[in-house]
């Protein structure tokens, strides 16, 4: 990421690779803002003074700007993003629901590009930045008791 004072918006910040992510950046003293779907479990980023955390439904078209607007209100410069939140869902295929799938490409693939349209704009009109997108092995390597959430992440790999 950037070795700016420009935040770096993280996605799924509330526990995980998300987490760890977003603490790394912290302890690094790059000023971040954490975004996860539950407020409650971004309770802990209150322990860093550069992590500003933002609860919000980054499939919802109108999450992804708000994130921008908000890191651009509080730290002034947004110098990249990583799209680490996901969706699983596991079990065999014919008991996958019309809903799961829904959620599923919601969060794990249009929320990814709903992101980027989000801060492509800003780290063009500021000259530069990076963005980092998570996936898994398993779009690379499936496993037969999770095939739709591997499919996914085949998607998000190309």
């Amino acid at each position: 990421m950037t070795t700016s004072k420009a935040a770096v918006i993280v996605t799924g910040a509330a526990s995980g690779i998300g987490r760890a992510i977003t603490e790394r950046l912290a302890n690094a003293q790059q000023p971040v803002v954490a975004a996860d779907l539950d407020e409650d479990a971004l309770a802990w980023t209150h322990e860093y003074e550069n992590v500003r955390p933002l609860a919000g439904d980054i499939s919802d078209d109108n999450s992804n700007q708000a994130l921008v607007n908000f890191a651009l209100a509080e730290f002034g410069a947004v110098g990249g993003a990583v799209f680490n939140a996901a969706s699983f869902v596991g079990g065999p295929l014919l008991s996958t629901t019309h809903q799961d799938l829904d959620r599923l490409l919601a969060v794990n693939l249009r929320a990814v590009v709903l992101g980027m349209q989000s801060v492509v704009p800003v780290l063009k009109q500021q000259q530069g930045g990076a963005i980092c997108v998570t996936a898994s092995f398993g779009g690379i390597l499936a496993d037969a008791s999770s095939p739709v959430y591997c499919q996914r992440l085949t998607t998000v790999n190309m």
